[in-house]
């Protein structure tokens, strides 16, 4: 994978960095923990996060979703411009960057 076209991600001010904070589980409240998150469709530490801040683990997910639609959507452009060469492959394209814009628009 090319990284060079990946944004970077903007630097935070100081104060608004994240900390760690070490917590131990036992292996099955671990596990319990892993699943639940999986399930979210969330990454451990978030997950955690959305529970001990009695955060909306809905809204932590549609965060996630849009993110992720905006990477998507970095993404097309290059290979329009590397394999878009036939009016097929074009409009393939372009019709797939539309309905990624429109859903990324109803999840904003």
């Amino acid at each position: 994978m090319n990284n060079k076209n990946l944004k970077k991600q903007p630097t935070l001010p100081i104060e608004e960095k994240r900390k760690n904070v070490s917590v131990k589980f036992n292996d099955a409240e671990k596990d319990s923990i892993r699943q639940k998150a999986n399930k979210s469709g969330m990454a451990i530490s978030r997950y955690i996060r959305a529970k001990a801040l009695n955060e909306n683990t809905t809204e932590a997910k549609r965060l996630k979703a849009y993110s992720n639609l905006n990477r998507a959507l970095s993404l097309i452009k290059p290979i329009y411009n590397k394999h878009g060469k036939t009016a097929e492959i074009q409009q393939e394209i372009k019709d797939l960057f539309d309905l990624m814009k429109e859903i990324k628009e109803a999840i904003k």
